[in-house]
């Protein structure tokens, strides 16, 4: 069962008005950086993922939703910036932040075993 995308929007705007999320996302990049001087793949991985729902937010370009199994290139190419809901939630959940949008979900009447 797909969220509505009212729900989509307000999980997106949950996200966009925690500054605290974002500091606390320097905090770890920041860390990231000192405890792996020479990162490996996954650090890397979350290092781009950073920097991109940081790119998401400052409003700099357009963004467009996609599956990971859209090349990412003619998002690009058409100068907006790529954003995967697959990659997000795996983020929030490495940095064990998904307690937040599975409580507000949760105020707004979605069960957090909604998917599977």
């Amino acid at each position: 069962m797909k969220l509505k995308t009212s729900t989509a929007l307000s999980l997106a705007r949950f996200f966009a008005n925690r500054k605290s999320f974002f500091h606390l996302l320097g905090i770890y990049e920041c860390w990231l950086k000192k405890k792996f001087p020479e990162p490996n793949l996954s650090q890397i991985s979350y290092q781009l993922t950073i920097k991109t729902v940081r790119e998401l937010y400052s409003h700099s370009r357009p963004v467009i939703w996609s599956s990971l199994f859209f090349p990412c290139e003619f998002i690009h190419a058409a100068g907006a910036i790529p954003f995967y809901p697959e990659i997000t939630v795996g983020l929030v959940a490495a940095l064990g932040f998904q307690h937040f949008p599975l409580e507000f979900a949760e105020k707004n009447w979605y069960s957090q075993d909604l998917c599977s």
